[in-house]
């Protein structure tokens, strides 16, 4: 994995499309912070890859809620989970 600053990406552009095509993945910076994740898309997959992307930021984000939940004692991992299937159930 690659990191650079939003500057040095600027001023970099085909390295990094020559890093991606090799597989690599790069992080730009910001400030010495991660700002973006630059991933390599297979020719033709181009909605299969943002749906992937799409489905882990909202894992991550549904399992810092869950947790946010447990901790302030809104709901226990039990009961979170008994709401989601009768959610599910009366989906179906």
């Amino acid at each position: 994995m690659k990191f650079y600053t939003t500057q040095e990406a600027g001023t970099l552009s085909q390295t990094l499309l020559n890093e991606l095509a090799a597989g690599e993945e790069v992080v730009v910076t910001k400030n010495g912070r991660p700002v973006a994740l630059v991933i390599d898309v297979e020719d033709g997959r181009l909605e299969e890859t943002l749906r992937a992307v799409r489905r882990a930021k909202a894992m991550r984000a549904f399992l810092a809620m869950r947790k946010e939940a447990v901790g302030q004692g809104f709901f226990s991992p039990v009961e979170i989970d008994e709401e989601i299937n009768a959610v599910r159930s009366a989906q179906a």
